[in-house]
């Protein structure tokens, strides 16, 4: 594989919500797929102190737990793969409605200001004027990681900005599509490695793991920056749509190698 695995990446996909994971486990994979042990060593500790995960006795026998916070990252993670997926399927649409978000954080309150709007782009929010941001799906509970009380929300049928009206226009004007498609060529590429490796090598056990690690990362490189727009607002076929399928077939033909792996349950 031509990116090698990150120790953050390995370490929270062997890490479930409301599950203990041991250590162990977690070196095993880490060695099947050249993994320093050193970085795992680093990246538990960066976790525990951050205050995401709770480590219980030391060394290999270490017992690891996702704190409320932790969970609650993680399960944001794997809520936007969910969405994507159920996105592709038809399962959710769009609804014609624009979902508009403006902050009131005073100026010398900067930094939590500044985060405030790290958070809405990194939810998928374009901005439209300085303070104000659009997003085509409410953001709902995620606000409380800002505080509603600093938010001012509405919602539109019709939006205008800078003369563009049209859904899909203002989709490519706020979105736009090329710097969203370009990390999806590169998951392709590494589909069609994996897929090669499973026909080659027929892969089983930790060797299974290590793909599917590879398959993960992957695609959260791919996903880092897609705003998940409901179809109906991109041209189609929407390639992202399409990788993301023969993702899910690569996925799946893994884990019918190795359906009992500790990694696989931690996914969910």
């Amino acid at each position: 594989m031509r990116d090698p695995i990150a120790a953050r990446s390995l370490v929270l996909g062997c890490l479930s919500p409301g599950h203990d994971t041991e250590t162990t486990a977690i070196m095993a994979l880490a060695d099947a797929a050249s993994v320093p042990a050193s970085s795992v060593r680093v990246t538990i500790k960066r976790l525990v102190d951050s205050g995401d995960v709770v480590q219980r006795g030391r060394g290999r026998h270490a017992v690891l737990t996702l704190t409320e916070a932790g969970s609650a990252h993680v399960r944001e993670d794997r809520a936007a793969v969910r969405i994507a997926f159920a996105q592709d399927a038809g399962i959710i649409g769009w609804d014609d409605t624009w979902w508009l978000y403006a902050l009131s954080i005073p100026e010398s309150r900067r930094s939590e200001r500044d985060a405030a709007r790290r958070r809405l782009l990194a939810l998928g929010c374009a901005p439209v004027t300085p303070g104000l941001y659009v997003s085509a799906q409410p953001l709902g509970l995620h606000l409380a990681h800002i505080g509603t009380e600093h938010v001012v929300t509405a919602r539109a049928a019709d939006l205008n900005v800078r003369g563009v009206s049209d859904p899909r226009a203002l989709a490519e004007l706020l979105w736009p599509a090329d710097p969203i498609l370009a990390p999806y060529d590169d998951l392709a590429a590494l589909i069609d490695e994996v897929a090669t490796r499973i026909r080659t090598h027929d892969p089983h056990g930790a060797d299974a793991d290590v793909l599917r690690l590879h398959l993960a990362a992957g695609l959260e490189r791919a996903m880092r920056h897609d705003p998940l727009l409901p179809l109906e607002l991109r041209t189609a076929p929407w390639p992202p749509t399409t990788t993301r399928t023969m993702w899910l077939e690569t996925w799946e033909s893994l884990t019918r190698r190795h359906p009992h792996s500790p990694y696989l349950r931690a996914q969910g």
